[in-house]
């Protein structure tokens, strides 16, 4: 037998924190197999599914992984107030099912967290309830982790609202050790593992056969010609963007979806105008998390969709010019900040000038360039910085 187990883990903050569940399922598996744990942690903090099915499609990580965590759940929920699901669910079974396309025999395993209001709500939602039918359909071992929580204490011991969570999205040190052993528990137990048949979609038209911009050699046709690239890098990460300036914008024709934006968040971040055929939203991305100095910039993701506040980038029947545009502080002011809308983790941006650095588009369908803002080889610089 291999004395490696490769593991990769594909989520959001509690999968990525040094004091998350990850160490302790990493040490366990370790000490129950006697097999060192090749780790491949993808997790990135505050994103979502969507940028999930992005790292499957660019990185690799999970070809030839013997187990897949995915953990998007407790993020995802933030989806449920913007009515998007049907976008939603082609993006989660888009990317579950691709995990299983590429890797039919990996064990693959969701631990189901919720954020602190959450756990003192209702848990029955659109979303948690997509991801365990979504999982149910793949063959996907999905671990009740509230159930699994209260199952250790007599009933009524526990105040799960008020005492499982650190912070609004975080579960306490103590709680993370207990997830990491119940999820090397089902992985020893042999949950996971798929079957040898075709999977039927639950959503005919997920997007399984997403595509990158970058690896489809689509993103600089949709450019100014004068833009400049940044590399962006620190101990998890490295990625280079696309610096778009003020007053300029990304724009490409698009007859498909637009699935997702890729985006490194600065300080500079500004006011966002979308724009999707005759419809339009501005948003801003100005991450509140970079108001600690020791955050310099952070991945994050725009789901135009979700700004939209309807499916109209979901649909496969029409073709439409798609941009995104960075707004100066004057044209911010004119629209008026109460009609900007940004996510919980995001507020307005400072006074100031403004950039946006865009890494990749991911997208199911075609896309093509506008005539008049092609990009130019000519035209790349290069930038580098570094955390």
């Amino acid at each position: 037998m291999p004395d490696t187990l490769k593991l990769c883990v594909i989520g959001g903050s509690n999968s990525l924190m040094r004091n998350g569940y990850t160490p302790p399922l990493v040490a366990n598996l370790e000490r129950r197999t006697g097999k060192k744990v090749d780790f491949r942690n993808l997790s990135v903090g505050g994103t979502f599914c969507h940028f999930g099915l992005w790292q499957v499609v660019t990185k690799g990580q999970h070809i030839d992984a013997d187990v897949i965590i995915v953990e998007y759940a407790l993020n995802d929920a933030e989806l449920a107030r913007f009515g998007i699901h049907q976008q939603w669910t082609k993006a989660y079974e888009g990317m579950i099912a691709r995990l299983r396309r590429d890797n039919p025999t990996a064990q693959i395993l969701t631990p189901l967290l919720f954020s602190r209001s959450n756990t003192g709500r209702t848990q029955i939602s659109g979303i948690s309830s997509g991801v365990a039918l979504i999982n149910m359909r793949y063959g996907v071992s999905t671990i009740d982790v509230t159930q699994e929580l209260l199952a250790k204490a007599p009933l009524n011991y526990w105040d799960p609202a008020k005492e499982w969570h650190r912070d609004q999205s975080h579960y306490h040190k103590f709680l993370q050790v207990m997830i990491g052993e119940m999820v090397a528990d089902r992985i020893l137990k042999g949950e996971g593992y798929g079957l040898a048949r075709d999977y039927a979609p639950i959503m005919p038209g997920h997007f399984i056969n997403a595509q990158s911009a970058v690896m489809a050699n689509k993103f600089d046709m949709m450019l100014p010609a004068d833009t400049k690239f940044r590399d962006f890098s620190n101990s998890l990460f490295s990625e280079r963007a696309a610096i778009i300036g003020e007053g300029a914008e990304i724009s490409f024709n698009v007859q498909g979806s637009v699935v997702a934006v890729m985006v490194v968040s600065t300080r500079e971040d500004g006011v966002v105008c979308a724009q999707f055929g005759a419809h339009k939203s501005y948003f801003s991305l100005r991450r509140r998390a970079l108001d600690d100095e020791k955050y310099p910039f952070l991945l994050n993701l725009v789901i135009p969709d979700q700004y939209f506040g309807k499916q109209i980038c979901a649909s496969l029947d029409v073709e439409e010019r798609f941009s995104l545009r960075l707004v100066a502080d004057a044209e911010a002011e004119q629209v008026g900040y109460d009609n900007i809308q940004h996510r919980g983790t995001a507020r307005l941006p400072d006074q100031g000038s403004h950039e946006l650095a865009v890494i990749d588009l991911l997208f199911d369908g075609v896309i093509s360039p506008v005539t008049d803002n092609v990009a130019m080889p000519d035209g790349i610089q290069m930038e580098a910085v570094e955390a």
